[in-house]
């Protein structure tokens, strides 16, 4: 069933052509069956699932209410006061991260600002109060292949880029080559501002004290 949806969203593009002709139901379908239903079968025992919901999840994100859903449900479940949940949540960013493909997650700004969260939570849970959750999160970023921590640190890279905190031109020559560099990556940071989404003020009011820590040093890096 998951190869016959992968073949008609992703080959027959029947998402898409929903966006144009049914959008109200694509909406839906994506807050009540794809995104959290494609989440939650992301398990290192089966891993031949995710080999399918992978590319379902970053093709859905790229759709409407797709990437403020994939927040909602990674958020949620990385913030849930239940151990147990948190330990699932990491172990699922694990497999997402390791089977996700670079070239979809470098042509899209989107995808890339939607996994920077849950990389930023994956980095995170390694301080869990839980030592289950803590002791998981380390061996599976210990275990993740050098490719896959490639686009992991990709990941950081767009999110360091698309922040003006560290961007003071106070001090610098506007002649120089270093002030030049520092202007256009303001201006990729202001054009990406209408898509890009804030890491620390999605925790904000809803999270544990080890994630706002780690969130308020990514805001400052």
């Amino acid at each position: 069933m998951l190869s016959t949806l992968k073949l008609l969203c992703l080959h027959c593009e029947s998402l898409l052509n929903a966006r144009r002709e049914h959008r109200g139901f694509l909406i839906w379908a994506q807050e009540n069956l794809l995104i959290p239903k494609l989440w939650a079968l992301l398990r290192s025992d089966h891993s031949q699932l995710g080999e399918l919901a992978v590319p379902l999840i970053m093709h859905c994100i790229t759709l409407p209410c797709g990437e403020e859903m994939f927040w909602k449900t990674v958020n949620t479940q990385f913030t849930d006061t239940d151990w147990k949940e948190r330990l699932k949540a990491v172990e699922r960013m694990c497999v997402l991260c390791g089977l996700a493909n670079a070239a979809p997650v470098k042509a899209n700004k989107v995808i890339q600002t939607s996994l920077s969260c849950g990389v930023a939570h994956l980095v995170a849970s390694v301080h869990d109060p839980n030592s289950a959750v803590a002791q998981r999160a380390i061996l599976a970023i210990r275990a993740m292949p050098s490719s896959s921590l490639k686009v992991t640190n990709f990941r950081f890279e767009f999110t360091e880029h698309s922040s003006l905190t560290h961007s003071d031109l106070m001090h610098s020559d506007p002649m120089s080559d270093l002030y030049q560099r520092k202007v256009m990556r303001a201006r990729q940071a202001i054009d990406s501002s209408t898509t890009a989404r804030s890491i620390v003020r999605s925790l904000q009011g809803n999270s544990l004290r080890h994630q706002l820590s780690i969130s308020s040093v990514t805001s400052q890096g």
